[in-house]
């Protein structure tokens, strides 16, 4: 330390007070910057907790227990939403998801028009489904529904039940021009 105190007053007594005194104040300044800055942070961490705080308690002792029963609060709404959305996933697996739809005229040597006649696949998230086709002629209208577990039926398929039950199975697919004639049904005899 006497040494230290020697090397400072030789240089005070020297021509090169002017550097010395300087590099001093020069680090003086830094020193109160960095504090400056120190200062500045803690505050700003102090009014975010002191904001907390009043939000939840007026007394700044109480914070800490306040945001420890928010906290819990919170993990119990998460908890409930969480099993909502496994209940909405299991909803949803039963809903219809994929749609095929062909329209067709089975009946179109009997002067029918237009293709009134159709097969509809509807398809849950699970891959269970139903056909339902509906043949319309002149006279009458015939409703047929068979149910699907994926790509089989305990039914034998028209061609144009098995290509709504295509569409609907791929949906990406690109739709292909919808069948225009079944094959020729025999026709009935008209009464007198």
């Amino acid at each position: 330390m006497h040494l230290l105190y020697l090397t400072l007053m030789g240089l005070l007594e020297g021509e090169n007070v002017l550097p010395l005194v300087l590099g001093l104040a020069m680090g003086a300044v830094l020193a109160s910057v960095g504090s400056l800055v120190m200062v500045w942070r803690t505050k700003r961490k102090l009014d975010h907790l002191l904001t907390l705080s009043h939000h939840y308690s007026r007394d700044p002792a109480q914070l800490l227990p306040a945001l420890i029963d928010r906290s819990a609060t919170l993990e119990g709404r998460l908890a409930k939403l969480e099993e909502q959305s496994r209940n909405t996933s299991h909803t949803l697996q039963q809903a219809i998801q994929r749609v095929g739809l062909v329209h067709y005229n089975p009946f179109r040597d009997d002067g029918v028009g237009g293709n009134p006649s159709f097969s509809l696949a509807l398809f849950n998230g699970s891959g269970t489904g139903v056909i339902l086709t509906a043949i319309h002629g002149r006279d009458r209208t015939r409703l047929y529904a068979k149910t699907l577990h994926g790509t089989t039926s305990s039914l034998p398929l028209s061609k144009e039940e098995e290509e709504a039950m295509r569409r609907a199975l791929h949906t990406d697919a690109p739709e292909q021009p919808e069948q225009q004639a079944a094959p020729p049904v025999a026709k009935r005899r008209k009464k007198a």
